[in-house]
């Protein structure tokens, strides 16, 4: 009887480790997914600001040379 309690309580303690476990890994993914959605937020966030930064190519007044004349909206 005691090697049975003993069999099923390994058993018990294996499965339990095992959903543990799968638990800390999704837990990790879900961290992981949410840190990827932030950081292209951001990324996100810091384009929408470009529009207000115009970007425009120009000549310069030999005709030669491309430069960018940048102001502020």
């Amino acid at each position: 009887m005691t090697i049975l309690i003993s069999s099923q309580l390994k058993r018990y303690a294996h499965a339990t480790r095992t959903a543990i476990s799968y638990q800390l890994s999704v837990f990790s993914y879900q961290l992981s997914v949410f840190s990827f959605q932030l950081s292209a937020i951001y990324g996100l966030s810091a384009v929408s600001y470009q529009p207000s930064a115009i970007s425009k190519l120009s000549l310069n007044k030999t005709g030669k040379h491309w430069f960018n004349i940048c102001y502020v909206s």
